[in-house]
């Protein structure tokens, strides 16, 4: 049996925001006789570094009960985007 403490739906996660942003520059370098095109880029994930939870304290002996945990942090990715 589910039993809830409360009304249902009465609490909920935070409306999910993120601005994510990518940029790639094309390149062409000479291998083997051929002209190869490959890109080059750099990603930004969570631009605002908003707090967008993904755990929550569940257990009501917790004095942290109904906290929320695991917000992940900006986070900067290199990126090569290779052709064949």
């Amino acid at each position: 049996m589910r039993e809830f403490v409360g009304p249902r739906d009465d609490e909920r996660f935070r409306r999910f925001e993120s601005l994510d942003i990518q940029a790639l520059k094309e390149l062409t370098l000479p291998f083997r006789g051929k002209e190869r095109k490959f890109k080059v880029g750099l990603g930004v994930f969570n631009l605002f570094n908003h707090f967008n939870p993904r755990d929550v304290q569940n257990d009501l002996d917790s004095s942290r009960f109904g906290q929320f945990f695991n917000g992940p942090n900006r986070t900067y990715r290199g990126k090569f985007v290779f052709g064949f």
